[in-house]
């Protein structure tokens, strides 16, 4: 059987209008039978701050209910052609979470060499998790033929793929198209 995960998305409204967190929701998500839940790093802020106590009780309910985790972080792997400098920070955010994935953007990869590959596999190996990219709904990580490229430039990395179709309608791209082109890269987790 394949997992199942709730994305915390879907409580939108509780989760902006702070009448829930994260951490409340690993119940709900147990109640609901699913494998896991999707918790997303623009929920986890209070103030202008990260709440590193909600993290840690994300990652207290985790254990509790043993939901697998993933941590959607809305922000890019790769600016202006480098590593993010933040990856490290949401590699120890995701470990807090026990979170087994972490999902970015793409960002601006530009021409992803051989040494960029090698500082982003030793980053990863410090780390029990996976990094995926997605097709984000910007114009510019969005488009077909920019992700496709993407993905050939990081095909011999450790750095997996999440295939978005939500995000192919966004940008007006037909997904069973994308999945022909890409869909064979995408990352499996079972």
């Amino acid at each position: 059987m394949r997992a199942l995960f709730l994305n915390t998305l879907i409580f939108q409204k509780d989760l902006q209008a702070k009448k829930k967190r994260q951490s409340e929701l690993f119940q709900t998500a147990k109640a609901l039978g699913v494998s896991g839940i999707e918790v997303r790093r623009e929920y986890f802020f209070e103030n202008g701050s990260l709440n590193w106590k909600e993290l840690k009780r994300c990652g207290q309910e985790a254990e509790r209910t043993g939901l697998r985790v993933f941590y959607s972080v809305p922000e890019k792997l790769f600016v202006n052609g480098t590593c993010s400098d933040h990856l490290e920070d949401y590699l120890k955010e995701a470990a807090l979470l026990h979170a087994e994935c972490v999902k970015l953007n793409i960002g601006e990869p530009g021409e992803i060499n051989e040494t960029q590959c090698e500082q982003l596999e030793r980053l990863i190996c410090n780390y029990p998790v996976q990094i995926t990219i997605e097709n984000d709904q910007t114009e510019e990580n969005g488009q077909l033929k920019f992700v496709s490229a993407a993905l050939e430039s990081l095909k011999d990395s450790l750095i997996g793929y999440t295939f978005d179709s939500g995000n192919w309608l966004w940008q007006g791209i037909d997904p069973f198209e994308a999945a022909r082109r890409v869909g064979n890269v995408a990352t499996i987790f079972i």
